[in-house]
């Protein structure tokens, strides 16, 4: 029983990684897709799963991910590209060498966005994103990277004591409160999803999927609300909603021509069904009237013979 299930298992996990390489293809929104399906499998999974660690082909949208949630600016490719290029760069490289899990990521994210500097004028960038992502990897695994693994996969640009000393002025500001409540957890991952989503409608002209109005439906937090800082012009607010009108009317649409078809189809089944038994019934029909023909007809054979034979006696 434990081997079929551990089958299923990576059967699973097989699926959703071979899924999230489809979404990942070389346009930024193919990114963006995969990176919102894995964020979904994570949030599925809950922070205490450590073994699915970031994809390859995701590094460079997850460095700009969290860049952007770093400078608190927005998912825009021109702004990552112009203002966030360094910063990007040197998350890329890190992640890609530490290979975390993508649990670690997202506490990683929440410890950044809980941060007690909201604004975290005394942090840069690198070192922000540094310290959290080694408290949280070490939070989470048991056998994790030292701080001298860390020192090598930022080639070096940090020391050892860099980091020693990055690591404990970031728990000093989080006041040693590492650990994060499951429906904490649960939360934040909508707020991230929520605000993937929403960078995804306002950059691309795509109709709005199933997954995209229920996320965009759901709801957050107060806290969350004021991070994202929703302020949409009244041109992007009507354009939202009339996306969101199209898509659900595109969806019951879709919903009533397949419940046409399946009537169509199962009418069309029951109107043969009854054909076939019909004609069966008359097949048997006539074969009990060729019989009872045989029947008669040998009778009328056996009783002609017997008449004569009594006549001739007398």
């Amino acid at each position: 029983m434990s081997k079929r299930n551990s089958k299923r298992s990576l059967r699973k996990e097989r699926s959703e990684r071979d899924k999230m390489t489809h979404h990942a293809d070389r346009s930024y929104y193919g990114h963006m897709v995969a990176f919102q399906h894995m964020l979904q499998v994570a949030k599925q999974n809950g922070y205490h799963d450590t073994s699915a660690v970031i994809p390859m082909e995701l590094i460079d949208f997850t460095a700009i991910f969290i860049s952007s949630l770093v400078n608190r600016c927005s998912l825009l490719p021109s702004t990552a590209a112009e203002n966030l290029r360094t910063n990007v760069n040197f998350i890329r490289k890190t992640l890609a060498r530490a290979q975390i899990s993508c649990s670690s990521l997202i506490l990683c994210l929440w410890y950044i966005d809980h941060h007690p500097n909201n604004y975290h004028h005394d942090w840069t960038s690198r070192d922000l994103f540094l310290a959290s992502v080694i408290v949280a990897d070490k939070f989470l695994a048991d056998v994790t990277w030292t701080n001298v693994d860390w020192s090598d996969f930022t080639q070096q640009q940090h020391s050892c004591q860099d980091i020693n000393r990055l690591e404990q002025r970031f728990l000093r500001d989080m006041r040693y409160k590492l650990f994060v409540p499951e429906q904490a957890y649960y939360d934040f991952c909508n707020f991230l999803e929520f605000r993937l989503t929403l960078a995804k409608q306002q950059s691309f002209i795509l109709p709005l999927s199933y997954r995209d109005i229920r996320v965009l439906s759901q709801s957050l937090l107060p806290i969350y609300v004021e991070r994202l800082h929703l302020t949409l012009r009244p041109f992007e607010a009507m354009w939202l909603l009339a996306k969101t009108a199209a898509s659900i009317c595109a969806m019951y649409g879709m919903a009533v021509l397949m419940s046409y078809v399946v009537y169509q189809y199962a009418a069309t089944q029951i109107i043969s069904t009854v054909q076939h038994l019909l004609y069966q019934r008359q097949l048997q029909e006539q074969m009990l009237v060729m019989v009872a023909d045989k029947l008669t007809k040998l009778a009328t054979v056996v009783v002609i013979p017997s008449s004569k034979s009594s006549s001739l006696l007398f």
